[in-house]
């Protein structure tokens, strides 16, 4: 091989390489990109669950509150305490 002919077959590999090196750099910043954009949706989404989370254990405590319970009990059950003397302690 005549020594234009090999110089100029590295060179052209060469250039090949550097082309495909810059291809796959430009395909990893897209993904990485597009990879990026799912995590934030992911976690605006995981954050209004935890927002929502909290609500209903807030929800839970007032409603399971003894003030909550024993106006349910007294207004919609139509229950009523019992009479002192009606009351009997067993003890074990």
């Amino acid at each position: 091989m005549k020594p234009l002919t090999y110089q100029l077959l590295c060179t052209v590999m060469l250039g090949g390489l550097v082309v495909g090196s810059a291809l796959a750099v430009v395909t990893n910043i897209d993904s990485r990109r597009e990879f990026f954009g799912k995590m934030q949706t992911q976690r605006m989404g995981r954050d209004q669950v935890d927002a929502q989370w909290r609500k209903l254990l807030l929800e839970r405590a007032v409603l399971s509150s003894q003030v909550t319970v024993e106006g349910v009990a007294l207004q919609r059950l139509k229950m009523k305490l019992p009479e002192p003397g009606s009351t009997v302690t067993v003890a074990f």
